[in-house]
């Protein structure tokens, strides 16, 4: 497989600029991430002086949608939530999370006019920390469909 080695993996670096989408306009597909996060590297944000940031570590592949080219590198950058979700779980002592997710962006009424949305291929692997606080729950049993009806 032909791939580009980047120093991190952006949504800048891979799809490039993004274009203002108007109201009503579809969701644009901008890129396939696959990873393996194994630490996180703190850093000032350069949109936030004072306030920190960070980059995922690890091994990470991202494909464009539009261009088919992919991309590897040993940091990347994720849209919120996703990169804290990911972060927040090798903090607490996951030495690897993998993940696969697409991603897209759409209009909304921000000060940039979109934003970004992530849709995860599969759970992101490494601890879970809500399992235990989960299984104290009762079952929530699934909508019974009445005859003649759909469920809700």
């Amino acid at each position: 497989m032909d791939y580009t080695l980047l120093r991190k993996i952006t949504v800048k670096g891979v799809y490039g600029a993004i274009v203002r989408p108007s109201e009503g306009d579809k969701p644009t597909d901008i890129m396939h991430v696959i990873g393996n996060a194994s630490g996180v590297r703190e850093i000032e944000d350069k949109f936030k002086p004072g306030q920190m940031t960070y980059a995922l570590r690890g091994q990470f592949e991202a494909t464009n949608v539009v261009t088919g080219e992919v991309f590897t590198a040993p940091e990347c950058f994720l849209p919120e939530p996703t990169q804290s979700m990911i972060a927040d779980q090798i903090r607490k002592g996951s030495t690897d999370v993998q993940f696969a997710v697409s991603l897209s962006y759409k209009f909304a009424k921000t000060a940039v006019g979109y934003e970004y949305v992530t849709k995860p291929h599969v759970k992101a692997s490494g601890v879970d920390l809500l399992a235990e606080l989960r299984a104290t729950l009762p079952q929530i049993a699934a909508p019974v469909k009445e005859k003649g009806k759909k469920a809700a």
